[in-house]
């Protein structure tokens, strides 16, 4: 016993210190010769009388038991323990005493309470990078509606002049110029908005027919037809999945030249996860341009490049992956992959 960490003393059935090891004097600051044949009070246990009575009625049934207590020093300081307290019986079954093992918690305690100021520490960061973000969305809400006004203004006059001066190429042609930036900031503040989204909304069941027919709807006319194959369909994403079904018919429309149609469906895959597939019979995208896809600001045609940078952006908050993999000249096709935990599909005959 004396070779031992922890601290050992034994107490008799009038709990008086009949054991004690050489962790024990380290522990509590007393030799064996102070304390042994005296009372176990001695030590200054920090225990109400009730607990005390409780522990002597369970080590008489038998039952070991554990506690955390805070014990008094021999030079007045204090520390915290766990004491395992265990029954001794004689060759005849008769109680005779117990057992403690004490082990000094003072490192776990203090880790415990540098871990509580840390906690409470990122909670108000928490909190404060919270109120901030709410500030900034604010602040570039107001910023947005106010700039989207003055730009409005610019786009009205710019009209009426060209108007006025139509048979003057050159100021019809800078006029356009200047529509056309305006047209170009309104997209970045469309961007804004739509950036400042990503992850805030709490991702619920999204009928995926019924997004991808609203994405449809938001253009006036288009000179391809888009099939819509989700029937029955439900992932976990949230409102700007509309977004993104619109970003890839934007694309088409913009980039696919001699597109004639468009397909939005799914196919289930053995493992139980499902691909969400965009495709198109256009011009594709080049092998080249294909490394720099995702990538912000990225533009083969004079846009912002904003649409596909944010695509992916929703796609990782949505904990799916995405890739294109068309062949150039025959069309763009940009796979989804949805793990199965984040899909449900309502079995429907599809064609009707």
């Amino acid at each position: 016993m004396d070779h031992i960490g922890q601290a050992v003393m034994m107490v008799d059935t009038n709990r008086k210190i009949c054991f004690w090891n050489k962790a024990s004097e380290k522990l509590y600051g007393w030799t064996k010769e102070e304390v042994l044949g005296h009372e176990v009070e001695t030590l200054g246990e920090i225990s109400s009388k009730d607990d005390e009575e409780t522990t002597s009625r369970k080590l008489m049934a038998g039952e070991s038991w554990s506690t955390e207590l805070v014990v008094q020093r021999k030079d007045g300081s204090f520390v915290p323990v766990i004491a395992n307290r265990t029954p001794v019986f004689d060759y005849t079954g008769a109680y005779v005493g117990a057992t403690t093992i004490a082990t000094d918690i003072t490192e776990q305690k203090q880790t415990e309470r540098d871990l509580t100021l840390a906690l409470e520490s990122l909670s108000f960061n928490l909190d404060k990078i919270q109120e901030l973000n709410e500030k900034l969305r604010v602040v570039g809400g107001l910023t947005r509606h106010d700039v989207r006004n003055k730009l409005s203004t610019v786009t009205g006059y710019s009209y009426l002049l060209k108007k006025k001066h139509l048979d003057l190429v050159d100021v019809v042609d800078g006029l356009e110029k200047m529509a056309q930036a305006v047209d170009d900031s309104m997209k970045i503040f469309d961007f804004a908005k739509a950036y400042e989204q990503l992850g805030v909304e709490e991702l619920v069941d999204v009928d995926v027919e019924k997004v991808v027919g609203e994405a449809i709807e938001m253009f006036s006319s288009l000179p391809f037809k888009v099939v819509n194959d989700c029937l029955g369909l439900t992932v976990r994403a949230d409102s700007l999945l509309r977004q993104l079904v619109y970003n890839f018919i934007d694309n088409t429309r913009k980039y696919g030249q001699k597109t004639t149609i468009a397909r939005v469906h799914y196919e289930k895959l053995s493992a139980g996860d499902l691909q969400l597939i965009y495709e198109d019979d256009g011009m594709g995208i080049s092998s080249e341009n294909k490394k720099q896809l995702f990538k912000q600001g990225f533009s083969t045609g004079g846009s912002t490049g904003f649409g596909l940078f944010l695509s992916m952006k929703m796609i990782e908050v949505y904990g799916w992956t995405m890739t294109e993999v068309g062949e150039y000249g025959k069309g763009a096709k940009f796979v989804i992959t949805i793990p199965a935990n984040l899909v449900s599909i309502l079995e429907k005959n599809k064609e009707n």
